[in-house]
């Protein structure tokens, strides 16, 4: 053996919490709260100084970096229809 690697596998300690019960059951996200976490997660780079701006045209929100790099650009939250999406993704381009 490398001596790298433990003698005995690793135990869980005797303060562990039992394994015995189940999970607890949790409620799926509402849409509502889909959205807000969506939300939420679209305004995060702002706090790396990114603007974000919601084009209702186009139906897309865009982050948009605080530089040139086009990493940092880009749309988010599309709603769009299922017909509708071939015109409005060569409209963004």
């Amino acid at each position: 053996m490398s001596e790298l690697r433990p003698v005995s596998p690793i135990q869980r300690p005797e303060s562990a919490r039992p394994r015995e019960a189940p999970p607890p059951e949790v409620e799926p996200p509402s849409p509502q709260e889909l959205l807000a976490i969506e939300r939420h997660l679209v305004v995060l780079p702002t706090f790396e100084g990114a603007t974000v701006e919601g084009d209702a045209e186009l139906g897309v929100t865009f982050v948009r970096g605080p530089g040139t790099e086009p990493d940092m650009s880009y749309a988010a939250m599309l709603r769009w229809s299922v017909e509708a999406w071939p015109s409005r993704l060569t409209a963004l381009s």
